[in-house]
């Protein structure tokens, strides 16, 4: 005598098969497949078949479905209960003044890359006006301050690159900002010496 088929009790146990769990799915098919022959049913016909109520194994998704909307909808009630006025002023203040702050920082920044790219044109574009300079005796003279230290790569590039005759404007600009930095030291240490031959 077979037993009365419970569709609601079989949906729910078939849906475990979902699970991520290895052991806990195959449990789950294991039983309804051991609720189907109770019913004297094999277990496609029990998936494929229709209820009593008329419905098919459509109401498995339909149920898991509904079970997934009702979750979607407690989380969005929570969200909008602590996103409205439940929420204390001092946060929405301290969230607001932040975000205020990243923008200003954001914009700032942004300001400061063009200012110096501006820069660099124009560096650019007034070394092109300039009388030429030794470029490798000063990019050798730059290499040898400079070969230990944070700045040894830049310096054995700029040797290499007016070596071959391939400086950039901005090459140009730091050699030009080197050489003059050369005579002023220069200019101050001949002073004293010119002060003690007159004396």
């Amino acid at each position: 005598m077979s037993k009365p088929f419970d569709r609601a009790k079989f949906n729910k146990v078939l849906s475990l098969a979902e699970s991520d769990q290895d052991a806990e799915a195959l449990a789950a098919v294991r039983k309804a497949a051991s609720m189907a022959r109770a019913a004297g049913l094999s277990l496609g016909e029990a998936v494929n078949g229709t209820d009593p109520d008329g419905g098919t194994v459509s109401t498995l998704r339909t149920m898991m479905m509904e079970a997934e909307l009702a979750t979607a909808r407690r989380e969005i009630a929570e969200l909008r209960r602590k996103t409205s006025g439940a929420g204390d002023d001092a946060t929405f203040q301290r969230g607001f003044e932040a975000g205020q702050r990243y923008g200003a920082d954001r914009a700032a920044a942004d300001l400061r890359e063009q200012a110096f790219r501006r820069v660099r044109e124009l560096e650019a574009e007034l070394e092109a006006f300039r009388a030429p300079l030794d470029w490798l005796t000063l990019a050798e003279r730059f290499y040898a301050k400079f070969r230990r230290g944070a700045k040894a790569p830049f310096a054995k590039g700029l040797m290499y690159r007016a070596s071959v005759n391939k400086l950039m404007p901005a090459d140009q600009a730091e050699l030009r900002k080197f050489a003059a930095t050369v005579e002023r030291k220069v200019k101050r240490s001949k002073k004293p010496v010119e002060e003690t031959a007159e004396a």
